[in-house]
């Protein structure tokens, strides 16, 4: 009888931050199961990116010389299938803003950490990265097929939605893009779901305030039920615990702080529809749908057709949810 003893090698963390004890604490909470490599240095990481197969790298965001969202933005150009996670005592807006733009980061973690739930996203982050990597090694590449994916995304016109209490605003994102899109729009948060569960929206662009109403909950709801539609956030509200939430539970794709040029809002759209074609073909490639085949959680939810169920089922998620 053959027995194989070759032992599986470890995935490898990458930590980042100025700290020495944080540092410290982080490599004893994982280098049991994994092979964990630390730096104070970001630049110093980015030798490491280099050099190592790293699956996860978690920074923190302000540190001399690079700051988080630099480090990570330099990551995603190196080694854009390294899973990253920012991981900081500060809730500085601007930052997490560009986590989102910039960095494409995928969770965003405030300092002190809730040991369990740390310890379940990077579980659930590293066994990402290990899918992506596996898709790697059978040559089959996201960014090899862009292209074809551009022309195919380019062939059909795709159906975006608009959500905005102001009616003008409303007006003249439907004049910008009904030549390339058809264009649905909704003045309340209702409205808009009713819009989702008739028509296959790519792309939800939403302010996070309707008629005195957070529209977080329902963007939450959005992309459970339909993970493949991508969500991006156009708003003046400037909340830094609204933006982490739905960074991590919403997976907006892009944040845009009114005012804002119009060419600005025309490439996030356009980026946003080819976006939805990529993960929409590569299921393997979006995140929310990965967590749900993680957790056991179905996607959309044939009985709920009411509104306030919808809000009340994502309220219920939330309290039962086990990673950041």
């Amino acid at each position: 009888m053959n027995t194989d003893y070759t032992q599986k090698p470890k995935t490898t963390l990458l930590f980042v931050d100025d700290e020495p004890l944080i540092l410290q604490s982080l490599e004893v909470l994982f280098r049991q199961q994994y092979n964990v490599l630390t730096c104070s240095d970001p630049r110093q990481a980015l030798d490491i990116i280099r050099q190592e197969k790293v699956s996860v790298i978690v920074s923190d965001q302000r540190m001399p010389g690079l700051s988080g969202v630099e480090l990570l933005r330099e990551v995603k150009d190196i080694s854009p299938y390294t899973i990253r996670i920012l991981l900081t005592g500060y809730s500085d807006l601007q930052a997490i803003i560009d986590s989102v733009n910039v960095g494409e980061i995928f969770r965003y973690i405030n300092k002190p950490w809730r040991i369990n739930k740390l310890r379940e996203t990077i579980q659930f982050a590293a066994k990402v990265a290990n899918e992506r990597a596996w898709l790697i090694t059978q040559k089959i590449s996201f960014q090899e097929d862009k292209h074809m994916m551009l022309q195919s995304a380019a062939q059909t016109k795709k159906e975006i939605l608009f959500l905005d209490q102001n009616q003008k605003h409303l007006q003249v994102y439907k004049d910008f893009f009904s030549n390339k899109y058809f264009v649905h729009i909704a003045s309340n948060a209702e409205h808009a779901f009713r819009i989702v569960n008739e028509k296959p929206i790519c792309v939800l662009s939403s302010d996070v305030r309707s008629h005195n109403e957070c529209t977080s909950d329902f963007l939450i709801a959005v992309k459970e039920n339909f993970p493949n539609m991508v969500l991006v956030l156009i708003t003046d509200v400037r909340d830094a615990n609204l933006t982490i939430k739905l960074i991590n539970e919403g997976h907006i794709y892009r944040y845009l702080i009114k005012p804002f040029p119009k060419e600005s809002l025309r490439l996030t759209i356009d980026s946003a529809a080819l976006h939805h074609h990529v993960i929409s073909e590569n299921p393997s490639a979006n995140l929310k749908i990965q967590e749900q085949l993680n957790y056991n959680r179905s996607s959309f939810d044939q009985n709920i057709r009411n509104y306030q169920e919808l809000i009340n089922s994502v309220k219920d998620n939330f309290s039962k949810r086990t990673i950041y």
